[in-house]
């Protein structure tokens, strides 16, 4: 039962929509992006993000989060579980990778600007990936 809690969570977290505040604090959109395993190892995310701003990678089915690694001070990433939280503070350009148990790899660049340089519908905060359907753990 707790499992099962735990997961149908974890679900709903993977699946809303990321909110953005505009400028006049009317609450905006913006669009998530899901891909299968071979999509997501086959591609790099592109993402355009404010500074001071969170990117949420989450992974459906039945894989988790192992290993990341960023390439500057500016960013800062928190695996838990099924969901990675990279975290960057300054404008400028950065990148992530992610690895999951089942063996998807992930890249992420992130463009990072100013908070009012960006339309919300140019933002790109969120992405989901399907796990792999033969993945045991």
């Amino acid at each position: 039962m707790k499992f099962k809690l735990i997961q149908t969570a974890a679900l709903i977290a993977c699946l809303s929509h990321s909110a953005v505040l505009s400028a006049n604090n009317d609450i905006k959109i913006a669009k998530t992006v899901t891909l299968n395993a071979t999509e997501a190892t086959q591609s790099v995310f592109q993402i355009n993000m404010p500074a001071n701003s969170v990117v949420t990678v989450g992974i459906l089915g039945n894989d988790r989060f192992l290993s990341a690694s960023e390439n500057s001070a500016q960013v800062s990433i928190d695996l838990k579980g099924k969901t990675a939280y990279i975290n960057v503070n300054n404008p400028g350009q950065y990148s992530v990778g992610l690895g999951t148990i089942c063996g998807v790899s992930v890249s992420i660049v992130m463009n990072v600007h100013k908070n009012d340089t960006k339309a919300v519908a140019s933002v790109l905060p969120k992405a989901v990936i399907k796990a792999p359907e033969k993945c045991n753990l």
